[in-house]
Parts: C-alpha cells; structure tokens; sequence
C-alpha cells in the first residue's frame, strides 16, 4: 500500500529536479545551448541563402536560353512549312496567348493558317448538352457524318469526312456558333479574317490542338476527379475524331517549363493521356512545353515530321521522347497549293524523313544520309 510518505518523496524530488534544471539552464549550460542555437538558425539561414541564388541563377540561365532560342528560332523554321495549311483548336479555356505565339511561329515557317477554332465552355457544360445535340445534330445532316459532337467538330475543322470528302464547313460552324459551342475564324491567304458567308477554305493539310483549362484534381475530391476524367475522355474523343481524318494531328500542352516537382503533375492531363493511349500514341504527335521557346521550336519541327509520316513526343515531361525532334529537311512547295493532303503541301519531304533503314535518298548527295529520326 502506497503511504503519504511515498507521495511527499515523490514531490520533493520532482521540485529538486526541476530547481536543478532551472540551475544549470541559467548557468554553466546557458552560454553552450544558446550558442548551439544561435549556430544552428545561422547555418538554416545559410543554406536558405544559397538555395536562394542557386534558384535566380538556373531562372536567369533559363531566361537567357529560352531568348536565345527565341532569336534562332525564325532561321530554324524558314522554309520549313512553306504553303502549309494549318487549322489550330482550342479547347476549352485554353490559353489564347500561348496559341497566339505558337501560330505567329508557324507563320514563320511559311505555313497558313485557314481556321482558328475556339471550343466554348458550353460544349462540355452538362446544363447546355440538349442545346449541344440539338445543333450537332442539325450540323450532322448538312455535313453527311455520324450524329456525333466529336465527329461534327472534327468535320468543321478539317472541312473533311474520315474518308477525305470535303463538306459543307461554314454551314454547320454557323450552327454550332449560333448555339454559342463555338467561336470560329477564317483567314485568306493574307492571313485576314474572311467575311461571313464566304466559301470554304481548302481543307488543312494538319491540324493543331491547343489543350488546357484542365486542372489535375485532388484524388481526396471523388467527385471532382470523376467529373474530370468524363471531360477529359470527351476531348481525347475529339482528338480521336481529328485522327480519322486525312489531317495529321498534334497536341500541344503547357506546364512543364515551369519546373514543377513532380514534372508529371505538370503535364497537361491532354497531352498525357494522348501519350498513354495505345491507339493514339503512334498517330497522333505531343508537345507538353508550349509556353517556351524551345516547346513553339519543337511544334513547328514536328509538324514537319508528321507530315512526313513520323509520330513523336516532344517535351520536358517523363514521356516525351527528347526536348525537340531531329532538326527535319527543308521543304518544298508544290506546284498546286490547293491539293489537300499528302499530294499537296502535305506532301512528304524531298529527302526521307526517320523510318527508312538508312536514310538514302537513292543519289549521290552524302548529305542525305545525316538525316535522323526525331
């Protein structure tokens, strides 16, 4: 049995501990303890400090390489799409200014750009789906295709039907803009608007997707990453669509250039599900870093190859395949710019692009054979 004596033993050593702590803590250990502090927060601040330069140092060596990309980028595109048509897509809350830099490089690359297509909100609000299909469906029977929203738009777009029929585009556009699904703009060979009413382009010789407006959700918000998921299999069957036409396809996302850790969270959700469909990753090509200079560099060089035939992905994400592609042979313009398709501008390189087995042209020029696979 525990007696009063034992508690009051137990009080008077828990008070002469702590006197002695008090003791010691105010005297001979003071000047030791704060000095191993003091030492401590110094050497904290420090590292913090160097951290801090080694960050400004790799942006400003980021900075000065992306403005050197930038400046050589023009003399590594001339010549490279001349007369190519081009039709860019923008999904929906894409980043407009990003598109507006990647056209004005592939402008530089002698390539023209026919339509430039903007994919409204209400295309994927769940509200506004009856008012979709209505005007999908309307815009289905003038174009001939499948009552579809994913193969209407794709028939927009291209001003095509999976088997190379050219459509009836400005017709149904008008009825996917009156339903406000979309917002669409025609240009001539100047590159100015064309008016309302006027005929179809010839249809693109590729076709550009701008991805974005799109956020990775947090995997605690179920509902949130199923809602994301059904948007996304809505624009990768876009992209399907676009891939049935005669139209080579490339998507282009942003986010990777800003460094973010991990790099996969960065990459545009588009972009990666393109790369992880079985079906799509060997026809449809990828560019994850729009927002650079190397990432505009590297969509104009793979539209080339693509034209040539050769699907790649291109990035700073874990499954691109390299930064840029293989620099690709200078082009040459037909003699009939209103061919659509492989026959026109489209037409494949006058040396062999990567996929030959040794990459000889069938003459005596050496330098056809340093051609290399993107």
């Amino acid at each position: 049995m525990i007696d009063f004596r034992y508690h009051l033993v137990s009080l008077v050593a828990v008070f002469i501990a702590l006197a002695v702590g008090i003791t010691l803590g105010a005297g001979p250990l003071r000047g030791q303890l704060s000095d191993t502090l003091e030492g401590q927060v110094a050497e904290l601040g420090t590292e913090r400090n160097a951290l801090r330069s080694q960050v400004e140092l790799h942006e400003r060596r980021a900075a000065d390489k992306d403005e050197a990309v930038t400046s050589m980028t023009p003399a590594a595109v001339a010549d490279l799409l001349p007369d190519i048509r081009v039709a860019v897509l923008e999904m929906p809350d894409a980043d407009g200014e990003l598109a507006d830099e990647l056209t004005v490089t592939l402008a530089g690359a002698g390539a023209q750009l026919v339509t430039r297509t903007e994919v409204r909100s209400a295309w994927e609000t769940t509200g506004d789906r009856e008012t979709r299909q209505e005007a999908v469906t309307e815009a289905a029977t003038l174009l001939g295709v499948e009552d579809d929203p994913a193969a209407v738009l794709a028939a927009v777009v291209t001003g095509t039907t999976p088997a190379g029929d050219m459509v009836v585009a400005g017709s149904a556009a008008s009825l996917l803009e009156q339903a406000d699904l979309i917002s669409l703009l025609r240009t001539d060979e100047a590159g100015e608007p064309q008016l309302p009413g006027a005929l179809d382009p010839t249809p693109p010789d590729v076709v550009v997707v701008v991805a974005g407006g799109l956020e990775r959700p947090p995997e605690d918000e179920p509902d949130l990453v199923a809602q994301t998921q059904t948007t996304l299999e809505g624009r990768l069957g876009i992209v399907r669509a676009l891939q049935e036409s005669p139209a080579p396809v490339l998507v282009v996302g942003a986010g990777t250039e800003s460094w973010q850790d991990p790099v996969t969270d960065a990459e545009d959700l588009l972009v990666a599900a393109v790369r992880d469909d079985g079906d799509l990753d060997g026809e449809v090509s990828t560019v994850d870093n729009v927002e650079s200079a190397t990432g505009r560099l590297a969509t104009a060089w793979a539209l080339a190859w693509e034209l040539a035939g050769e699907t790649g992905h291109y990035g700073l994400a874990a499954s691109a395949e390299g930064p840029v592609p293989a620099a690709p042979p200078a082009r040459e313009a037909t003699a009939d710019p209103s061919e659509p398709g492989p026959t026109g501008p489209g037409a494949a390189p006058s040396v062999p692009g990567p996929g030959t087995e040794d990459g000889d042209s069938g003459d005596d020029d050496p330098d056809d054979d340093a051609q290399s696979a993107p």
